[in-house]
């Protein structure tokens, strides 16, 4: 894929960034579970993933929660966020996994 930013200023001025080219690819190295969750979030990494760094975002951009992976198995207590759809990030110098999650 192929994607391009238009940034509009306040005045209505736009301007492009350049042509990048993005590419997905699928992989299993990260689970997520239970998936509706109520009360705790669990993430599953790899054995050698300890490094990353957790972040859970509302749908409208703003960053509810930030954690340093702790274990391969890592627990998250998601009883405090509000019932509704999130995204979850979790990223290190290498690489970038993101998906959606509910919160029930």
């Amino acid at each position: 894929m192929y994607y391009r930013i238009k940034q509009i200023d306040l005045d209505g001025h736009y301007t492009y960034s350049q042509v990048e080219k993005v590419l997905k690819s699928i992989t299993n190295d990260i689970t997520i579970y239970p998936n509706p969750c109520n009360m705790i979030l669990n993430i599953s990494t790899p054995a050698n993933d300890q490094t990353s760094t957790i972040e859970i975002y509302s749908l409208d951009g703003r960053r509810v929660l930030s954690e340093q992976l702790t274990a391969t198995n890592h627990k998250i207590d998601v009883h405090t966020l509000t019932k509704g759809t999130y995204m979850l990030r979790v990223f290190n110098s290498e690489k970038t996994f993101t998906t959606k999650f509910v919160r029930q």
